[in-house]
């Protein structure tokens, strides 16, 4: 579960920005938050809106680099390799690092405090503390300044129990102990397990909707899921089936060894096999098939977000989003919306953390769910919530008032 993240020198963002999902007394009793284990009040849902090149999906990439660092970046890069990620650059000063800080909470209550401090050739600091339900302040778990590690009781391990040549200057200390057998670090991990859809991160689209297909193939339940809101959608859909078959021609042998640095890098290996979706339609009595990608856009998007969602839903996790309207009706974006914030089908907590440019489903969010993007004459982006600016109302109507200029974050046409 995510409280806040604060990033600074990443992307677009040269000055530092913070993200914070926190809600109010006010909010308390209000269906789209939740309070937590720890008695935090929280958003279930934030979407994030700004004209286009504003910074919107740069934030999202913080999560998703921060996830990948943690997870990933031991087995991803050698010894040497750099950082894979870019600084502010309009800039001819000399470079500063990029920092984040990621709050986090499991569901037992157990809060996180994740620093990091990082250039693209080596990490600078890198901290976390933690601090369990009932307790007055977070205490540190390990802290590292460059080569330099200490370890803190809490984390019921020691350097020694760690290989030296496995410590390196570019990957995460919390990637390095997932090497290991220690599991100090498992309930943090835990706390940002979330799923991450951004064009060009992470995934191919081919490898994401592969991933996705073999999920519904081998899960009933995620399948019967998918199928009855996509029977909502679609009136003439009556189901869908998933086939496996196997790569085996020349090309595609080529194509993996190409491609096997870059699935290294997000930590799997190539398929071997490929998943194909065939959606049933019900005309006249009558069964017919087609392939996906014979389907409308919104079908073919449809299926991988649901799929998704269920995930996120049944295991309390974050689901970080890229424009989530594409090609899907707002009144559709709006029953999304829904599903987190009922808890009979959230009753574990999962969040939503999406960019959107569809203003209908603002009517649906409170002001302190509503997060603006905006980018300045030195191509500067800079993050505000709503609740944030003077004025603001719950009840006044954000649609409209965003449309019109009034809170910013829109294009100047």
């Amino acid at each position: 579960m995510i409280h806040s993240l604060k990033v600074k020198n990443f992307y677009s963002f040269r000055e530092e920005q913070e993200f914070s999902l926190s809600g109010t007394k006010s909010t308390a009793d209000d269906q789209r938050f939740m309070t937590t284990s720890s008695g935090k009040n929280v958003a279930k849902v934030a979407m994030i809106y700004g004209a286009n090149a504003s910074g919107k999906s740069n934030l999202l990439k913080a999560f998703s680099f921060l996830f990948w660092f943690l997870m990933h970046s031991w087995k991803s890069l050698e010894q040497e390799q750099e950082i894979p990620f870019s600084p502010f650059a309009f800039t001819n000063e000399p470079k500063e690092p990029t920092t984040f800080e990621l709050v986090t909470e499991c569901k037992d209550g157990t809060s996180y405090i994740y620093n990091l401090e990082l250039t693209t050739n080596k990490i600078l600091y890198e901290s976390l503390r933690e601090r369990k339900k009932g307790d007055v302040r977070f205490s540190l778990m390990f802290i590292r300044e460059e080569e330099n590690y200490k370890i803190y009781p809490r984390s019921n391990f020691s350097l020694k129990d760690i290989p030296n040549k496995a410590l390196r200057n570019n990957a995460s200390f919390v990637s390095t102990i997932r090497q290991t057998n220690i599991s100090s670090f498992d309930n943090f991990i835990q706390s940002i397990f979330y799923l991450v859809e951004i064009d060009g991160l992470n995934k191919t689209e081919f490898q994401d909707s592969q991933s996705t297909f073999k999920i519904l193939l081998d899960n009933n339940t995620i399948k019967d899921f998918v199928e009855e809101k996509l029977c909502q959608i679609d009136l003439g859909i009556a189901g869908i089936d998933v086939e496996q078959k196997e790569l085996l021609d020349d090309f595609t042998k080529e194509y993996s060894k190409l491609l096997t640095p870059f699935f290294k890098y997000i930590g799997e290996e190539f398929p071997q096999n490929r998943y194909d979706v065939y959606v049933h339609h019900s005309v006249g009595g009558q069964d017919f098939k087609l392939a996906l990608y014979q389907e409308s856009k919104g079908t073919q998007k449809a299926i991988p977000l649901l799929t998704k969602i269920f995930l996120t839903l049944n295991t309390g996790g974050i689901l970080v989003y890229d424009e989530i309207e594409f090609s899907l009706h707002p009144l559709l974006i709006q029953s999304l919306l829904d599903l987190f914030y009922d808890e009979d089908t959230n009753p574990l907590g999962a969040q939503l953390i999406c960019t959107c440019h569809s203003t209908d489903c603002m009517s649906h969010l409170h002001k302190r769910q509503i997060f603006l993007t905006e980018k300045d004459e030195n191509q500067e982006s800079s993050l505000i919530r709503l609740s944030d600016m003077i004025g603001v109302r719950n009840d006044d109507n954000f649609m409209q008032k965003y449309l019109s200029g009034a809170y910013g974050g829109v294009p100047c046409l």
